[in-house]
């Protein structure tokens, strides 16, 4: 008897929470960011009600290139948010550089995960060097 191919096995997979959780959690004590898991365990559950189990069908390379999209939305939507902060007069000029910082982290950590993401779709579909 073989063994059940990856997306054999996904296509029969359930959610597992509770291992869900622990790696959200171990990624906010990481970055020493409080709130990160819960509200991450909300976006998973928000997302199983709108799409169902879809993710278990469809593949590490479909998820990976949802992942890569995320990513660039990262860099995308820090540009839209830099734009409008230039807009805002109202606030002082300190305010807006400790914003306009955050914003330009989020755009190389996007960046990052790009990368990285990348370099794992590249394995998951076979084509890595």
């Amino acid at each position: 008897m073989t063994p059940p191919s990856d997306k054999q096995h996904l296509a029969t997979a359930q959610r597992d929470e509770n291992r869900e959780r622990v790696w959200l959690e171990l990624a906010e004590l990481d970055a020493g960011e409080s709130g990160f898991a819960d509200h991450a365990h909300r976006r998973l559950a928000a997302g199983e009600e709108l799409y169902g189990d879809r993710w278990a069908h469809i593949g590490i390379e479909r998820l990976i290139d949802e992942l890569l999209a995320e990513a660039a939305d990262l860099g995308a939507w820090s540009c839209l948010a830099l734009e409008a902060l230039e807009h805002e007069a109202d606030r002082c000029a300190a305010e807006r550089e400790l914003i306009a910082s955050a914003l330009r982290a989020v755009q190389l950590w996007g960046a990052y995960a790009h990368h990285a993401l990348a370099i794992a779709r590249a394995h998951a579909t076979g084509l890595a060097a």
